[in-house]
């Protein structure tokens, strides 16, 4: 798979990304677990890689406070469009 054919289908997607992926179902406990094994302290920098719709934001955000910074980076503009809101 190429990544323009990883960027159109989930630019397809985007919109309906987090409900069609039962993310409150499947992923939401070991995603809070993960975070907490990363041990953030206020004013982390955080680099979230293929971050999606942005799931991982406001949990790393809680962590990190207002003096930390979070970039997210993936590539489709719809999904970082998500991640934006």
């Amino acid at each position: 798979m190429t990544t323009t054919d990883v960027q159109r289908r989930y630019s397809r997607i985007a919109r309906i990304y987090d409900v069609a992926n039962l993310e409150w179902l499947l992923y939401a406990a070991a995603r809070r677990r993960t975070i907490d094994m990363l041990q953030l302290q206020p004013g982390s920098r955080v680099l979230d890689v293929a971050c999606g719709t942005g799931a991982n934001f406001a949990l790393i955000e809680q962590r990190i406070g207002p003096s930390g910074e979070l970039v997210g980076v993936d590539v489709t503009p719809q999904m970082l469009a998500r991640a934006r809101a």
